[in-house]
This record gives C-alpha cells, sequence and structure tokens, in this order.
C-alpha cells in the first residue's frame, strides 16, 4: 500500500488555520491550542496580518522541516503495515 507523503494543505509550506482545521479535521479550538505549544517549542512560525477579517499564517520553521522526511518514513511504514495492523486489532477485538 502506497502511503502519502506530507505537505502542507496550502502552499508552500504555509497555511492559515481554516485551511488546516479542515485539513486535519479538528476544531478551531483544538488546532488553535495546539498551535500555540508548537510556536512556544519553535516548531511553526505565526505571521498576522493586519486585514480585515483578520489573518494568521503558520509556516513550518528550518527546524521543523528537518523533521519531514522522518515523517514521511514513519508514513510509509504505516502504508506498509496496515493490513496487517488491522487484521491485529480485528483479532483483539474478538
Amino acid at each position: 500500500m502506497k502511503a502519502p507523503s506530507l505537505k502542507a494543505p496550502i502552499g508552500a509550506n504555509v497555511a492559515t488555520i481554516v485551511a488546516l482545521s479542515i485539513f486535519c479535521h479538528i476544531s478551531q479550538k483544538m488546532l488553535t491550542s495546539t498551535l500555540k505549544t508548537l510556536e512556544a517549542d519553535g516548531y511553526v512560525n505565526r505571521k498576522v496580518y493586519a486585514e480585515v477579517p483578520p489573518r494568521v499564517e503558520y509556516s513550518l520553521t528550518t527546524r521543523s522541516e528537518t523533521l519531514i522526511p522522518i515523517m514521511n518514513s514513519l508514513i510509509e511504514w504505516a502504508g506498509d503495515n496496515m493490513a496487517m495492523i488491522l487484521k491485529d486489532r480485528q483479532q483483539k477485538a474478538v
């Protein structure tokens, strides 16, 4: 099974909070909380635009971009092993 690679929802590693909440299937409140933590830890940059309505964009920091190949390897591993993982889950559920 071919697993998808990590890609930003819009643009070159830049996304709005609305696009991210749609892409990640989580509430804006939870996403906002997570992004604040990621920003504090130095994984994402936050840029606020003085517009009406207000607009905020997030982008990966140089440090977090180094994680992309590692995450892609994990995604590939999960894709390669998904059939067995699902089989194991079914056996445990019985």
